[in-house]
């Protein structure tokens, strides 16, 4: 619990030094805490709200853009789906984008997953299924890496890269968590991702 708040302690933080760098604090109003911290007001860096339970955070390697994981139940504002916000560091523009296919009761959420193409052009985030691991569905994305194209600040979603059950070796299972699967198959969980280049010639 103590590493998931400072996780989101630190997320606030960071997106408020993005959107605000270098902005005075008002040091007349401090609140001391039982934790030895400080809380000052008015917040510096005049943070946003999020969606609920921001994950995992990523910079475009121009570092223009933060994209925000958010996978918690949603909001109201996002339809009660997760979402991925993003963030213009030189405007300071905060947009969020929710990703409807998390809505409440979707088979699939999204994972501790996000990153940027080398050209800053597509995000990709991780989406995560136990009881439709393989899709099938017009409302199943399966376990995948979701791809969004990033146009002028926004996100649009482009296509999904399946991840497929995984084969266990000989004599292995794996725990029953919702779905039934052939033998000798495992349910894979996409979480961290990376993005790297392709060398020449594959």
């Amino acid at each position: 619990m103590k590493m998931i708040i400072r996780m989101l302690a630190a997320l606030a933080f960071t997106v408020a030094l993005r959107a605000h760098a270098g902005e005075p604090a008002d040091q007349n109003k401090q609140y001391n805490l039982a934790t030895s911290k400080q809380l000052l007001e008015p917040v510096p860096g005049a943070p946003r709200r999020l969606n609920s339970l921001p994950m995992d955070m990523a910079q475009s390697p121009d570092g223009r853009y933060l994209a925000i994981l958010n996978a918690g139940y949603g909001t109201y504002e996002s339809q009660y789906a997760q979402s991925i916000a993003l963030m213009d560091t030189i405007t300071g523009k905060l947009a969020d984008f929710p990703e409807l296919r998390t809505q409440a009761d979707a088979p699939q959420t999204f994972y501790q997953g996000i990153a940027f193409s080398a050209d800053n052009t597509h995000v990709y985030a991780s989406l995560d299924s136990l009881t439709a691991p393989e899709g099938g569905k017009p409302n199943q994305t399966g376990n995948a890496i979701a791809v969004y194209q990033v146009i002028e600040g926004r996100l649009v979603a482009e296509r999904l890269i399946a991840v497929p059950l995984q084969r266990l070796a000989p004599g292995k299972t794996q725990n029953r968590l919702g779905a039934t699967l052939r033998g000798g198959l495992a349910i894979p969980a996409p979480a961290g991702i990376a993005v790297v280049a392709r060398a020449p010639g594959d």
